[in-house]
């Protein structure tokens, strides 16, 4: 019996301890590209009671994690970005990239100061329809205006009426209902909701929490380096669309970002982004409309096996705690001689 402890014991010291394994998986954590995701960035004084729409971080909190990852870490430029992703730059050790989708004006108003005030450029994902006015609001924001002063039940007896298929339905249903129509049917919906419940107009004082960039916006934050991809034409989740919509989508709002800015538009992000979201024929869309690269909301880390047109992302949590930020992006790593928190 003695032998065979022996022999455990033996075994037991030449494998990787608990602490070692940590540290391993800290290392490859090193080596990947984390790429921070955001949406809305908006004043505190802005959102009545404190209250903030859904993806809205507020300014002082974004400026708390700016100041956070740019002492912590290395934040590349788009440029430095595509050079990984294309193969002729390796990914550097505790790298990051910072990315914004939809376009709304509060990206430059209050985002874009602050990445300058920080010495940082991101990539800006523009739903283009919405910067050419050709789409007034997005759908979600039209949808959570109507639940502001109308109840689940009375919408949910209104869409009945428009789907008689529709059973009962929660917030969260409704939500999921309207990513599954295709954009037209979308706009239907709401327009009929809107006549018979009333259109609210938005206060002036919060419209940047709704409204988008203007072209002249997106070329000043090309010219200072800022990045400028593909969100589609009317953020149309593709998995909802017949393929000639879908290749219209990806292909019409790169020419239109390309025409505006002068610039190659290089990639692009699927709107919601999660894995239903996309099937491979967008991918194959997403390759033929000339973009080297797409971007999910799939959580995880871009590493030399990633795939090109499924690359994860890090959606970011609306907080100023920085160590919810570090457990929800960052998990375990730890940099030597880190600073305390």
């Amino acid at each position: 019996m003695s032998k065979f402890s022996a022999m455990g014991r033996r075994i037991a010291r030449s494998l990787p301890s608990v602490t070692d394994a940590l540290r391993i998986s800290e290392y490859f954590l090193r080596r990947n590209l984390l790429v921070l995701n955001y949406h809305r960035i908006v004043p505190r004084e802005q959102c009545p009671d404190g209250l903030r729409p859904e993806n809205t971080l507020f300014v002082d909190e974004f400026e708390s994690q700016m100041a956070f990852v740019s002492r912590r870490y290395k934040v590349l430029t788009g440029e430095q970005v595509r050079a990984i992703i294309t193969g002729s730059a390796a990914i550097p050790r505790y790298s990051l990239a910072i990315s914004f989708d939809d376009g709304y004006e509060n990206n430059y108003m209050h985002a874009f100061p602050v990445l300058q005030r920080y010495g940082l450029k991101a990539i800006f994902f523009v739903t283009t329809g919405r910067l050419d006015r050709e789409v007034q609001h997005f759908w979600w924001d039209r949808l959570d205006r109507l639940h502001s002063r109308v109840s689940t039940e009375d919408l949910t007896g209104e869409l009945r009426k428009l789907d008689p298929s529709l059973h009962a339905l929660s917030d969260t249903h409704i939500r999921l209902y309207f990513k599954t129509l295709p954009g037209s049917r979308q706009a239907e919906i709401l327009s009929r909701l809107e006549q018979q419940f009333g259109n609210a107009e938005i206060a002036s004082e919060n419209r940047t929490i709704f409204d988008s960039m203007s072209w002249d916006q997106v070329r000043s934050m090309a010219s200072a380096g800022m990045t400028i991809g593909s969100h589609t034409v009317s953020h149309q989740i593709l998995s909802a669309a017949g393929s000639a919509q879908v290749y219209t989508e990806v292909f019409s709002s790169r020419q239109r970002i390309q025409d505006e800015t002068g610039q190659e538009c290089w990639c692009f992000c699927y709107p919601n982004g999660q894995r239903r979201d996309f099937r491979p024929l967008d991918e194959h869309a997403v390759l033929r409309a000339g973009y080297l690269c797409a971007f999910t909301l799939i959580p995880g880390a871009i590493s030399s096996h990633s795939s090109r047109y499924a690359l994860p992302r890090i959606p970011i949590v609306e907080t100023r705690d920085i160590r919810i930020l570090r457990k929800k992006a960052f998990a375990s790593e730890k940099k030597p001689n880190a600073q305390p928190l």
